[in-house]
């Protein structure tokens, strides 16, 4: 795992869009002169890293397991403060692990944004959890996963490792909605967890059933 190992303040006017290069990505995040960036060197007041923390918990780690070998995916974590708070330098921040504010983790896959998740530190209202919602919509609208029916108007499940709670109608994007957070992330790349998970599993079937 290549891990981008960073942690920045970002404008509050920045956004981003899953399947956004990571150089599109972080050119916008990264364009405020009002934003810092932190490397592995940003220390907590224990001594800490405060990145290695973060992607130690990253809550999507489990999906490394099923990309294909030779695979160079990158974790991103960033921060966004609220209001016009600004950073002026690395050292202002340093000690604050979880600063009052935004943060924006990025799972980028051959350099494209595969996974995207926000998280506030007071939680997220509904207008942002709309308006997050809106930024990642395209041409297409938002579905709740109960509001998914197949011919028969049955609610349809869909084949996923990471779970949803909505799925874009056009079918390329899927969401978490879990009121602390709102992860979004490209529903072919779920898909292609999906495929691998089966096989990994298939192929280690013999061998869990040995001994009976």
């Amino acid at each position: 795992l290549l891990s981008c190992l960073s942690l920045v303040l970002l404008a509050t006017s920045a956004s981003a869009r899953v399947g956004e290069t990571q150089a599109g990505v972080e050119g916008r995040l990264l364009g405020s002169d009002k934003s810092a960036k932190y490397t592995i060197k940003a220390k907590n007041k224990k001594g800490e890293s405060i990145l290695e923390q973060k992607l130690h918990s990253f809550r999507f780690n489990y999906v490394f397991q099923y990309l294909p070998e030779g695979a160079k995916p990158e974790v991103c974590i960033y921060y966004k403060a609220v209001g016009e708070k600004a950073v002026a330098s690395l050292s202002a921040m340093e000690g604050e692990g979880n600063p009052p504010g935004w943060e924006f983790t990025v799972y980028y896959h051959n350099n494209t944004s595969q996974l995207e998740s926000y998280k506030r530190s007071q939680g997220l209202n509904q207008l942002e959890i709309n308006g997050i919602m809106n930024m990642n919509r395209g041409d297409s609208r938002w579905l709740k996963a109960e509001d998914i029916k197949d011919d028969n108007g049955d609610v349809k499940k869909l084949e996923s490792v990471l779970g949803y709670t909505h799925v874009r109608a056009d079918g390329s994007l899927r969401a978490i909605v879990d009121g602390s957070s709102i992860t979004i992330y490209a529903a072919r790349f779920d898909d292609g967890l999906y495929e691998a998970k089966k096989r990994k599993e298939s192929e280690g079937l013999p061998d869990s059933l040995r001994g009976f």
